[in-house]
C-alpha cells in the first residue's frame, strides 16, 4: 500500500506558526474517541445473481469486504432491496446454493443467438398474476454462503431473506464454526467451491488443509424449516456432515466439476496446488449416496513446467473436463480420469489492449460468468463469458458434436477495469430480456480502479452500456476545500455580505481512478440523488415552473411545462417517459391558456380542470368537457395565489392587502366559481402578504398567510362565515419574513395523525417548523425548531413523490436555499416528537459526470392525483444553471454518496486546494509508449513504456473543463521558467520521465517585504530497475490570469540525492522535508538584497517521514518506525523533543492543539492519541492517552468545516476530523471525555451482547465485563453499531434499550456482568447522571434522555 503523504494546503495553514503553543499545565479531558462511517466503502469483491427471496425476484448480491447489498434486476435496471452490514466480520469467500434457475424449453438457436426470447406461453409470473408473495414465507430457490473471518472465529454463514407479516426483509440464518488455525494461511475459508447440483461444497484454506460438507437438498430444508407458524430458524441447519482433508501445498484454485447427466451420484472435486514451483492438479472423487470417508483420489497431476500460474479454472459442463487460463494461454482438459491427462492449449491474442502502456505485462483475465440458457439447449453445448481486467470480454461456447473449440466471438470492452466481481443476469421470468425482438445478455462488472458498468450484450454486435455503478476506491488522497462562489454568475447572491458569515462550508475531494480513461478528480457527497433523465437550455429569466396535464387535449400520455419568463408564459410538451422534449408549441388557440401574462401559479384538479392564475385573471379549462372559464379582476391585480387540486380551491392575495377564497365546481358541464368571501368587502390584511397556501384535512380547510411584517396567519376556511383568524405567530430577527410554506404530514405509515408538521422558509435564509394539531376541533400552532440553511431566501415545497393517500398530504418537503438543495421528513418515535431529517439531494447526470448543481432557481413535481406512475409523477423538474432538467428522485429514506467526477487523463495520486486560485491542483502520472527500431536491417521494432509526472488545474465547481484525454496523445505543456498560461482542464509535463509526484502544497512566502504565491512539487525519481533514488522540490510560482487561465512559472527546481517523501512550510519563507531518511529545513533569506536559499544542518532519521506538519516552533513527524516524532528548532539546529516509543508504523497525523493532542493514524488499524506535553518527559516519550482499533488503516487525516449549516449549533465549533482510508471510506472522529465515554461504551457493550444489534457476534463479546474499564487500549466508540441500536429500535428506540437494561444476567457469565439486572440498570443511570446531568423531571424516565441524547450525537451525517 501506498502510504506517502504530505501536508495538504487546506491542512498546512490550518498548522502554522500562527496558533497558540499548547496549553502548559494541561492534562487533556479525553478518555476516547467517537468512529463513525459517514462514506461506506464501494468496493464489491464479487456478484452473484441469486433468488434468495423469493423464486420469482430475480435477486443480484453485490458482496463487499464486510457488507452485502442485495439489488432486483428487474426491466434491464438494478434496483436497491436492502443493505445488509451487521456481519462485525470479514468476508473472504462468497457462493451460492441450490436449485438453479431454469428456462422454458423452446426451439433455440445457436451462440449468442441462444439466449432466450419471450414468447407468449400463456404463463405469467407471479407479480403479474397478482400472487401475494409475502402471505407465507418460503425458502427460497437459493441461499448464500459466505465464509467469514471475525476475530479468532472462522465460520460460514448460511442466509436467504424473506419478507415478515409487516412486509419487512428479514434474514434466516445459520453459523457453521470453521476449524481456527493460529497461522493465517492455514485458516479455513480462503476458497468456497459448490458442486453443480448443491450436492456438496468444500471449503479450503491458502495451504495444508480444506474441508467437504454433504449438504441437504432444497427440498429438505423447505420440509424442516417451513410451518404454518413461520419458517423454524432452529431448523435451518444445511449441512449433514463434513471431512477434514490434508494437502500439502499451497492451493490456487478449487471446484467442483460437472458429471455426466445420467451420473446422479458421482462428486468430482478438482484442486489446483502448488509445491515449490511445481503447480500439480488433484481430483478427488466419490459416491454422493455414501458417507464422506468414501473420498478417494486418483494422483496428482503435473502442469507443464513452462506454463504460467492458473489464474482462473472454468469447469465444462459438456464433460467432466475443464479449463485453466492463465497469462498467456488456455488450457483445456476434458478426460480426467484418464492415466495421463494432456490438455489442448490455446494462446490468448492481445492485440485489442485498451490501454497500450498501462502495465510492464500484458492483461490478465480476472473473471468468468455463464450465462443462463435453456434446457435443451444446453443438453448440446456450453457457453460463457471470460473478462479480461482492461474489460475485453471473450464469448466461448462449446458442442458436443464438434471440435473442443466451435466458436470463440469477441465481443469487445465494457470501458471498465474489471478484478473478481463479473456476472451475467437473469431476469426471472421465461427468458432473458428482448428489445425490438432481438434478445440479449445483461452482463454487470464491477470496477478495479474504475466505475463498475451494466452492459447489453447482443448477438454479434458491440456491447452497449447501459448504466454506471460507482466506484471511487481506492481513494489516493483528499483534501477539504472552502471554494469561493462565483456571485458574477449566480442567481444567489446573499443579502449578508460574504466576508460577514462565520461559518465557512467545506467541501471534499478526492482524487482515484487508473488510467486514461478512469482517473478522476471527485467531489464526495452525501446524500439522495436526483439522476437527470433529460436536459436542456432554458431562458435564464424563468422565475416558475408548473407541470400540467396536456391541455390541448391532443394526448393523455403527455404532459405540459408552463414556464413564466418576465413578461409571458411558455408551454413545452414533453414526452410521458422523460426520454425527450419536443418544441415550445403555442396552445392559446386551442386551450385557452394566457401566454402574453406572467403566471402567478397554476395547477390541476381531482376532475383534470387547469387552472391558471396571472396578475389580470384567473383561468380554468377542461379539456375533456371542452368548456374553459375566465374571471378577470379590473380594479385590482393579483399579487400572490395558491390552488390546493385537491379541493378545487383557490387562495389570492391583491395588491390592496386583501384576500379571497374560492372553488371551482362544474355545473351542466360548465365550470363555476364560487367566492366565499364578499368580493366588495373581503377580509383585509394589516401589511403586505409574502406568501398564501392552502391545506384541506379530513372535513377542516385552512388557510396559512404570512406577511411582510414579520406574521404568520392562520386562518380556518367556512363556507358561511368565510375566513376565520385563528391565531398569529411572530417572526424576529432581520428579515424574517415567510416567504413559502409546506404543510406535511409526519411519516407515520399512512396512519391518518391530527398532527401536521408546517414547514416555513424565510427571507433571512432560515426554517421554522410548526406542529400544527387540529384534534377535537381545536387548533394549536406549536414552533419546535428553527434550522439555518444560508443567507439567501429558503423556499420550501411539498414533495409529491411523497403522496400518501389516507390524509391526503406529503410527506417530505422540498427545500431550496442557494447551493442547499434539501429533503425534508419526521422520523417517528413513540416516546417523544418526532425526529426531523434534513438530507442533501444531489443533481446527477450520466452524461455529464462534472456536473456541479448550483443555485436551484424553480422546482416543479406533477400532481399525482392527476398523472399515474406510467407518466411524469414522480419526476422532479428544475432548473440548475439556465438548464432544466427531468430528474428522478431517490424515495429512499438512507442518505447514500453520490460522487461528482472531473475526468482526469491519466492515474491521480495528489490533490490540494489553491486558495489563492479557488482551484483544485491534481498531480497524476501519464503513459506514453514509444516505438523504436531494435534493429534497423531486419526492421523489428521494439515499444517503450514511458510514465511522466503531470499538474492540472481544476475549477471545482466543474466549469471550463476541457476535454484533455486527447492532449496526452498531443503536444503537452511543460514546466519552463518562463510564464505561461495553462488552461483549466489541460495537463503540463512537470518531469523526466520515471518521476513520480509525492506531494503538492500551497506556499506564500514572504521575502523582501513581498508575499510570492507558490505551488510547492516533491517528488520521487525511479531509474533502470525500478528503485527510487533521487528526488526534488518543484517551486511554481501561480497566478490566476483569467476565469479559464493560471500563469504559471518555474521558479525553483531543487535536486536531492534521495526522494522528498514529505514536506511542509515553517516560519514565514522555510521548508521543512524528509528526503530519503534526512530531516532539512531550508530558508529562503535575503542575501546582500537577493532572495537566496538557506540551508541549515540536517537530522538523520531511522526511516522516513511520510507525514510532516508545523505548530511553530516545533516541527511532527510520522514515520514508518515511529508514529509521531516531535523536533524543536533551535537556532540552526533540529532538536528532537518527543516519540511515540510504541513502535507504531505511522502514516498519517493532526494536531489537536486545544486538546493537546496529536492523533495518529498507522499500518496497524489503529487510531492513537498523544499527549505533547509542555516540557518533554525525561525519557523523551509521548504517552498515549488512548488507542482506538479500527476496522481499516487511516492513510490520511484532516479537520475541516463540512458540516451541512442545519447540523451547526451555535457557539460550536462546525469543524470535523476526518479520515480517508484506501478502501474509499470515509470515517468520522470526535474526541471524547471520560463521562460521556464510559457512558456510550456502557450501551455499547450491551449492544454487543443483543442478538437483534449484533446477530453474528454477540456471543463473542461476553468475555469482557459489561461495566467500562479505563485502559489504554480499545477506547474506540463504534458510532455504526450505536446507529444500528437507533435504526433497529425505531420508532421504539427506547424500549430496546430498556429490554438490555432488563435482561435477566446469564448465571454462567455472572462474572462478566452485575449480578442482577436491577444492579445493572442502576449503575446505568448513575453514569447516565453523571454524563447528562438531567433534570428532576428528566430523571423520571433517564432512557428518554439517553436516546435523544444518541440522536444528537450519532446520527446526523457530516458530509
Amino acid at each position: 500500500m501506498d502510504g506517502l503523504h504530505t501536508t495538504s494546503a487546506a491542512a498546512a495553514e490550518h498548522q502554522t506558526g500562527e496558533h497558540e503553543p499548547f496549553d502548559r499545565g494541561y492534562t487533556p479531558q479525553v478518555s476516547g474517541v467517537l468512529v463513525r462511517t459517514v462514506v461506506p466503502s464501494p468496493l464489491i469483491r464479487w456478484i452473484l445473481p441469486a433468488r434468495i427471496r423469493h423464486k420469482n425476484k430475480s435477486d443480484v448480491i453485490f458482496v463487499g469486504d464486510s457488507s452485502i447489498e442485495v439489488k432486483e434486476y428487474r426491466g434491464d435496471s438494478l434496483y436497491e432491496v436492502v443493505t445488509k452490514d451487521d456481519f462485525d466480520a470479514t468476508i473472504r469467500a462468497a457462493r451460492v446454493i441450490g436449485t438453479p434457475p431454469i428456462l422454458l424449453r423452446a426451439e433455440q438457436p445457436s451462440g449468442l443467438d441462444a439466449i432466450t426470447k419471450k414468447e407468449d406461453t400463456g404463463e405469467a409470473s407471479a407479480d403479474a398474476m397478482g400472487l401475494d408473495l409475502f402471505a407465507s414465507p418460503e425458502v427460497p430457490p437459493q441461499i448464500l454462503v459466505l465464509a467469514m473471518e471475525s476475530g479468532l472465529k472462522d465460520k460460514l454463514l448460511f442466509l436467504f431473506a424473506f419478507y415478515d407479516p409487516s412486509q419487512r426483509i428479514r434474514f434466516l440464518s445459520y453459523e457453521h464454526p470453521l476449524l481456527y488455525h493460529k497461522r493465517y494461511a492455514q485458516r479455513l475459508g480462503k476458497h468456497v467451491a459448490v458442486d453443480p447440483r448443491s450436492r456438496a461444497m468444500a471449503v479450503a484454506a491458502t495451504s495444508g488443509s480444506f474441508i467437504v460438507y454433504t449438504l441437504k437438498t432444497m427440498a429438505q430444508l423447505r420440509e424442516e424449516v417451513e410451518s404454518p407458524a413461520g419458517l423454524l430458524q432452529d431448523k435451518f441447519v444445511p449441512i449433514k456432515s463434513e471431512r477434514l482433508m490434508k494437502l500439502d501445498g499451497v492451493i490456487l484454485k478449487m471446484e467442483f466439476l460437472h458429471p455426466r447427466r445420467e451420473d446422479e451420484y458421482h462428486v468430482v472435486l478438482l484442486i489446483v496446488f502448488s509445491i515449490g514451483e511445481r503447480i500439480k492438479l488433484r481430483v478427488y472423487d466419490w459416491d454422493h449416496a455414501k458417507d464422506l470417508q468414501s473420498i478417494v483420489t486418483g494422483g496428482d497431476f503435473l502442469v507443464g513446467s513452462n506454463k504460467r500460474v492458473p489464474l482462473l479454472l472454468i469447469p465444462f459442463t459438456l464433460t467432466t473436463g475443464f479449463i485453466l487460463v492463465s497469462e498467456d494461454t488456455m488450457a483445456f482438459y476434458h478426460n480426467i480420469f484418464a492415466r495421463s491427462m494432456v490438455p489442448a492449449y490455446l494462446k490468448h491474442a492481445h492485440e485489442d489492449i485498451k490501454e497500450p502502456g498501462s502495465s510492464r505485462r500484458l492483461p490478465l483475465f480476472t473473471s468468468w460468468a455463464r450465462p443462463t440458457r435453456r434446457e435443451d439447449w444446453n443438453l448440446k453445448n456450453d457457453a460463457f463469458y471470460l473478462c479480461r481486467e482492461d474489460g475485453v470480454v471473450l464469448f466461448l461456447e462449446f458442442c458436443r458434436d464438434a471440435l473442443p473449440l466451435s466458436i470463440k466471438s469477441e465481443l469487445g470492452g465494457i470501458s471498465v477495469n474489471v478484478d473478481t466481481a463479473f456476472a451475467v443476469l437473469f431476469d426471472g421470468g421465461i427468458g432473458n430480456s428482448q428489445i425490438d425482438g432481438r434478445s440479449y445478455d445483461m452482463l454487470v462488472a464491477a470496477g478495479d480502479m474504475s466505475n463498475g458498468v451494466v452492459a447489453r450484450f447482443e448477438a454479434r454486435k458491440r456491447p452497449e452500456p447501459h448504466k454506471s455503478i460507482p466506484n471511487w476506491a481506492p481513494m489516493m488522497d483528499f483534501c477539504t476545500a472552502h471554494v469561493a462562489p462565483d456571485f458574477a454568475s449566480s442567481a444567489a447572491r446573499p443579502s449578508i455580505p460574504y466576508e460577514s458569515r462565520i461559518h465557512e462550508h467545506e467541501r471534499v475531494f478526492g482524487c482515484f481512478g487508473r488510467g486514461r480513461d478512469h482517473g478522476a478528480v471527485g467531489e464526495i457527497q452525501m446524500g439522495v440523488e436526483a439522476s437527470s433523465r433529460i436536459n436542456f437550455e432554458i431562458n435564464n429569466g424563468t422565475t416558475g415552473m408548473w407541470i400540467l396535464p396536456d391541455v390541448s387535449g391532443s394526448s393523455s400520455s403527455t404532459c405540459v411545462l408552463m414556464t413564466n419568463l418576465e413578461d409571458m408564459t411558455t408551454l413545452l410538451r414533453i414526452q410521458n417517459d422523460g426520454s425527450g422534449a419536443e418544441e415550445i408549441v403555442d396552445l392559446e388557440d386551442l386551450c385557452g391558456i394566457d401566454v402574453d401574462s406572467v403566471t402567478l401559479t397554476a395547477g390541476s384538479t381531482l376532475a383534470h380542470v387547469v387552472i391558471q392564475i396571472t396578475k389580470r385573471s384567473i383561468r380554468a379549462l377542461s379539456p375533456q368537457l371542452g368548456c374553459r372559464f375566465i374571471h378577470t379582476f379590473e380594479k385590482e391585480t393579483v399579487t400572490l395565489a395558491h390552488i390546493d387540486g385537491q379541493s378545487s380551491a383557490i387562495l389570492i392575495a391583491t395588491n390592496n392587502n386583501f384576500l379571497h377564497y374560492g372553488e371551482f365546481v362544474i355545473r351542466n358541464r360548465e365550470i363555476a366559481l364560487g367566492w366565499i368571501d364578499d368580493p366588495v368587502s373581503p377580509f383585509s390584511l394589516a401589511s403586505e402578504a409574502s406568501c398564501v397556501y392552502l391545506v384541506k384535512f379530513e372535513q377542516y380547510k385552512f388557510a396559512f398567510v404570512g406577511t411582510t411584517a414579520g406574521q404568520l396567519h392562520l386562518f380556518r376556511v367556512d363556507h358561511k362565515v368565510g375566513l376565520t383568524l385563528l391565531l398569529t405567530h411572530d417572526f424576529h430577527g432581520d428579515f424574517a419574513i415567510c416567504d413559502s410554506i409546506a404543510v406535511i404530514a409526519r411519516d407515520t405509515e399512512n396512519i391518518i395523525d391530527p398532527l401536521m408538521a408546517v414547514v416555513c422558509g424565510l427571507r433571512n435564509g432560515s426554517i421554522h417548523n410548526f406542529f400544527f394539531d387540529v384534534r377535537n376541533g381545536n387548533v394549536t400552532l406549536e414552533l419546535t425548531e428553527f434550522l439555518s440553511l444560508g443567507t439567501t431566501t429558503v423556499t420550501v415545497r411539498s414533495d409529491t413523490s411523497s403522496y400518501s393517500g389516507p390524509n391526503h398530504l406529503c410527506r417530505r418537503a422540498l427545500i431550496s436555499c442557494a447551493e442547499n438543495f434539501c429533503r425534508l421528513y419526521y422520523q417517528p418515535s413513540r416516546w417523544a416528537s418526532y425526529q426531523t431529517v434534513i438530507q442533501n439531494v444531489w443533481l446527477s447526470a450520466p452524461d455529464q459526470p462534472s456536473i456541479r448543481q448550483s443555485h436551484i432557481t424553480c422546482v416543479a413535481q406533477a400532481d399525482p392525483w392527476i398523472f399515474d406512475q406510467e407518466s411524469v409523477s414522480g419526476f422532479l423538474f428544475f432548473i440548475n444553471d439556465s438548464r432544466l432538467h427531468l430528474t428522478e428522485l431517490d424515495n429512499g429514506l438512507r442518505s447514500s454518496p453520490i460522487v461528482r467526477k472531473m475526468p482526469v487523463p491519466g492515474t491521480p495520486n495528489r490533490i490540494a486546494f489553491s486558495r489563492l486560485l479557488n482551484m483544485l491542483a491534481v498531480a497524476f502520472t501519464t503513459i506514453r509508449v514509444r516505438e523504436f527500431q531494435e534493429d534497423r536491417t531486419k526492421g523489428l521494432s521494439q515499444r517503450k513504456r514511458l510514465v511522466y509526472p503531470t499538474l492540472m488545474f481544476l475549477d471545482p465547481n466543474g466549469r471550463h473543463t476541457q476535454d484533455s484525454k486527447d492532449l496526452i496523445h498531443g503536444t503537452l505543456y511543460s514546466a519552463t521558467s518562463e510564464p505561461q498560461r495553462l488552461p483549466l482542464g489541460v495537463p503540463m509535463n512537470i518531469g523526466p520521465s520515471g518521476t513520480k509526484v509525492l506531494g503538492l502544497m500551497e506556499w506564500r512566502p514572504s521575502v523582501l517585504g513581498k508575499e510570492f504565491p507558490l505551488l510547492v512539487v516533491n517528488t520521487l525519481r525511479t531509474r533502470k530497475g525500478g528503485r527510487a533514488n533521487s528526488g526534488s522540490i518543484q517551486i511554481y510560482h501561480i497566478t490566476k490570469n483569467a476565469p479559464t487561465t493560471v500563469v504559471i512559472e518555474l521558479k525553483h527546481n531543487i535536486s536531492v540525492a534521495k526522494p522528498v517523501y514529505s514536506l511542509a512550510s515553517y516560519g514565514a519563507s522555510s521548508l521543512v522535508f524528509c528526503s530519503g531518511t534526512t530531516l532539512s529545513l531550508r530558508t529562503m533569506a535575503d542575501v546582500d538584497g537577493v532572495p537566496k536559499w538557506v540551508v541549515m544542518p540536517g537530522y538523520e532519521l531511522n526511516t522516513m517521514a511520510l507525514h510532516i506538519s508545523i505548530r511553530e516552533p516545533y516541527i511532527y513527524l510520522s514515520t514508518a518506525s515511529n508514529s509521531v516524532m516531535v523536533f524543536k528548532v533551535e537556532d540552526t539546529l533540529l532538536v528532537p523533543q518527543t516519540s511515540d516509543t510504541s513502535g507504531r508504523s505511522g502514516l498519517h497525523h493532526l494536531l489537536i492543539p486545544n486538546r493537546s493532542l496529536i492523533l495518529s493514524a498507522n499500518t496497524e488499524k489503529t487510531l492513537a492519541g498523544l499527549w505533547q506535553s509542555p516540557e518533554p518527559p525525561l525519557d523523551r516519550s509521548s504517552r498515549t492517552v488512548f488507542e482506538a482499533i479500527l476496522p481499516v488503516s487511516i492513510r490520511k487525516l484532516c479537520e475541516g468545516s463540512i458540516k451541512p449549516p442545519w447540523l451547526i449549533i451555535p457557539e460550536t465549533s462546525p469543524r470535523v476530523i476526518l479520515g480517508s482510508s484506501i478502501d474509499g471510506s470515509f470515517r468520522q472522529f470526535e474526541l471524547i471525555n471520560e463521562d460521556t465515554w464510559r457512558l456510550l461504551r456502557f450501551i455499547q457493550n450491551m449492544a454487543e451482547r443483543n442478538a437483534t444489534l449484533c446477530p453474528y457476534t454477540y456471543a463473542e463479546s461476553l468475555m469482557t465485563h459489561i461495566e467500562p474499564r479505563l485502559r489504554e487500549k480499545c477506547m474506540e466508540i463504534k458510532g455504526d453499531l450505536l446507529c444500528r441500536l437507533l435504526d433497529r429500535g425505531s420508532p421504539d428506540t427506547a424500549a430496546l434499550l430498556h429490554a438490555m437494561l432488563e435482561k435477566e444476567p446469564d448465571l454462567d457469565r455472572r462474572a462478566y456482568d452485575f449480578d442482577t439486572w436491577q444492579a445493572r440498570q442502576q449503575r446505568f443511570f448513575e453514569i447516565v447522571d453523571i454524563a447528562l446531568e438531567p433534570t428532576t423531571l428528566q430523571k423520571q424516565d433517564r432512557v428518554k434522555v439517553v436516546v435523544d441524547f444518541l440522536r444528537r450525537k450519532i446520527l446526523p451525517p457530516v458530509i
